[in-house]
């Protein structure tokens, strides 16, 4: 760990910006974002967002960054990447959290979970263009693994945790197209771009299994069953391997793509939480929750891809709950939530 950043006050969600070298960091507690410069890891500017900043995503090529308030009136406020100030702020649903971007379309879709619904705001004009109504969601359980854009194929999947099913929009009419049941209570959804299979993951605590959808036919192929107490969960797109944690337990399942199969457990520390993936150099970043106080950090294992062995265990902040890749130099970004920090992880240069 090469860095430790103070942020604001309970920070829950972070992306990264390649064009500009920035990082965008939720502060839930705060409600500001706090933007860090990839190149020096200083804080450089502190945005106020409207009440509850939630989560976080962009555009890479339009350089815009999309914050969801996630208040009864709910709210999408549009950054300027470059200057770091807010154009506009969007009125959307009721209790908006999830939110992701189609970068091809340059649309915007965001999850309103106390509407059961999804606005879909062009990226262009800044006007919501369409609400699509979806499943069951729970307003208590808003994240934002709830909500993930193929945008190969321009389709959209949301998880129903209340309606035990994944919703598939058509990007292109804005219309649900398939309702697929993938078990009790799913709480994540992601893509394989490379693959068009859909992960879901959903089930009471240690009972967990993995769903996976065939994005051409919208229909589960096969569900993976014994990996514990999976919430969050990263793909390797390009190895087509998928890394589950179990936050019950010490362990992590290794899942073939091919196969549908665990072809590895790796043991970690107790209650591995969170998944990063670097598929530019294959490497795969495991937090543990950590915590209630700073003399129990959050620990991050380091796992070779091509070996799936950790090959480093590094004490960060407590609390992880976030991270992300800063692709232009390969560092790693973690939220500590508890601890309201980031830490920054680089490589070991060989």
């Amino acid at each position: 760990m090469i860095r430790t950043i103070k942020v604001g006050d309970n920070p829950i969600d972070v992306a990264f910006v390649p064009l500009t070298n920035r990082v965008y960091v939720v502060n839930n507690g705060s409600s500001t974002v706090s933007v860090i410069d990839g190149r020096s890891n200083n804080v450089i500017a502190t945005i106020k967002i409207p009440s509850r900043a939630s989560n976080v995503a962009v555009n890479p090529r339009t350089n815009r960054v999309y914050v969801t308030s996630s208040n009864s009136t709910g709210r999408v406020t549009v950054i300027n990447g470059v200057t770091n100030k807010i154009i506009t702020t969007i009125k959307v649903g009721t209790t908006p959290g999830a939110i992701q971007v189609n970068k091809v379309t340059n649309r915007i879709y965001v999850l309103n979970a106390g509407s059961n619904t999804v606005s879909v705001i062009s990226g262009r004009t800044n006007k919501v263009i369409a609400t699509i109504k979806v499943g069951n969601q729970n307003p208590s359980f808003n994240v934002p693994d709830l909500i993930a854009v193929n945008d190969r194929t321009n389709r959209i999947f949301v998880a129903n945790p209340s309606g035990n099913s994944l919703s598939v929009i058509n990007g292109r009419t804005n219309k649900v197209v398939a309702t697929v049941v993938v078990g009790d209570g799913p709480i994540g959804v992601m893509v394989n771009v490379r693959t068009n299979r859909i992960y879901t993951v959903s089930g009471p605590f240690t009972l967990t299994a993995m769903a996976v959808v065939n994005g051409a036919t919208n229909r589960v192929i096969a569900t993976i069953r014994n990996i514990g107490d999976v919430g969050n969960f990263g793909i390797n797109p390009v190895t087509n391997r998928i890394y589950a944690p179990d936050d019950a337990s010490r362990r992590i399942s290794v899942i073939s793509g091919k196969t549908n199969l665990v072809m590895k457990t790796i043991t970690n520390g107790v209650f591995p939480s969170l998944t990063v993936v670097n598929p530019r150099v294959n490497r795969i970043f495991v937090a543990t929750i950590g915590g209630p106080s700073p003399t129990q950090p959050s620990r991050l294992s380091v796992i070779n891809g091509r070996t799936n062995k950790i090959v480093a265990n590094l004490r960060i902040g407590v609390g992880a709950t976030a991270g992300v890749v800063n692709t232009r130099n390969n560092h790693v970004y973690i939220v500590n939530q508890i601890s309201n920090d980031v830490s920054v992880v680089a490589l070991r240069k060989k």
